[in-house]
Formats: structure tokens, C-alpha cells, sequence
């Protein structure tokens, strides 16, 4: 209630307009933090999905190269293809161009082996760098992809390449699962 004084001028017990201006001032601060809070968590969230989603991709793209790689080097039975081809002689050709077509075969496919090592070395990298050593399934992946040999038989080199594989699957659905929790906003 307001009374008026005998100058004009309003005193009051209470000034209702200062109360409703500064609660509706601590309500909009109220939900401008709330608001603030959550798109920092939504954007947070979104964020390290993303990074996360990238990390899984890169991933799997460094195992399928690494296992590609291993395939066809174990294929091409890397370690004794054309080994000292420009000393070699071919007696079954005929002719010197003959020989020197066979010599430039096997030196580009000695430049493929090469270049095919060179790839999966490096995959083999990307994939270690990103293993968290202190997991067990990633432990075993560093050793299985330290240890693969191309040049072993085929059951047991296509039976290395499957728990490649697998072990892949075990790490990346652990990855996955919390990529779909931070989206929803969840922290593990």
C-alpha cells in the first residue's frame, strides 16, 4: 500500500514495481544459467561425439589398410619374391629384351612390395599410438599386430588376421557405446 505524503511524493511500506522488476531479474538469471549450463553440455556432448566418431574411423580405416596390406604381402609371399631379380637370368626366354621385360617386372613389383610394406608399417603405427595400454584387450591387439607374420601358413596367418579383427570389434564397441551415451548428454 502507498500512501501519499502531503508534497506529492509516494512513500511506501512496500514499492510493488521494485519487487516484480528485481524477482523477474533473478528469474531471468536463473534461466539464463540453467540455459548457458545446458547448451555448454550439449555442445560439450557434441563435441567429443564428434572427436570420438573420428577416432573410430580412423581407426577402423588403419586396421582395414594394416589387414590389406598384410593380405596381399602374404599373397605375394613378400619376403622371397623377386629377391636379386636385376642378377637373375631367365633361361627359359629367348632373347635379351625378353630377359629385361622380366628383370623390369620384377623390379616394379619389388617397388609395389616395397611401397605395400611401407603402408602397412605405418597403419601398424597408427593403430599402436592410438591403443590405451592399460586395457587388456588393447594389450593383446599391440602384440597380435607386433607379431603378424605374412610369411607363416595360411590357416594360421588368416587366423591371426580374423582376431585382428575381432579384437578390433571388442575395443571399438566399448568406444562406440560411450560415443552414444556423451550424445545424450551422459558423462561416464
Amino acid at each position: 500500500m502507498i500512501n501519499l505524503l502531503a508534497d506529492g511524493s509516494a512513500s511506501g511500506i512496500v514499492d510493488v514495481s521494485a519487487i516484480v522488476a528485481v524477482i523477474g531479474a533473478v528469474v531471468t538469471l536463473i534461466i539464463g544459467i540453467w540455459t548457458w549450463r545446458y547448451n555448454y553440455n550439449r555442445l560439450f556432448a557434441q563435441t567429443v561425439s564428434t572427436n570420438r566418431m573420428d577416432w573410430i574411423n580412423v581407426w577402423r580405416e588403419n586396421i582395414s589398410t594394416f589387414l590389406a596390406c598384410a593380405k596381399v604381402l602374404h599373397a605375394c609371399n613378400a619376403e622371397t619374391a623377386c629377391a636379386n631379380c636385376s642378377q637373375r637370368k631367365f633361361p627359359d626366354k629367348k632373347t635379351d629384351a625378353d630377359n629385361n621385360k622380366a628383370k623390369s617386372f620384377c623390379e616394379v613389383k619389388d617397388c609395389y612390395i616395397r611401397e605395400t610394406k611401407q603402408k602397412m608399417e605405418f597403419a601398424r603405427t597408427m593403430i599402436t599410438s592410438r591403443l590405451n595400454l592399460t586395457e587388456d584387450s588393447h594389450k593383446l591387439m599391440k602384440i597380435t599386430i607386433m607379431t603378424l607374420d605374412c610369411d607363416i601358413k595360411n590357416e594360421k596367418f588368416y587366423h591371426q588376421c580374423e582376431y585382428i579383427e575381432e579384437l578390433a570389434r571388442q575395443i571399438l564397441k566399448p568406444e562406440w557405446e560411450r560415443m552414444k551415451d556423451e550424445a545424450k548428454g551422459k558423462r561416464r
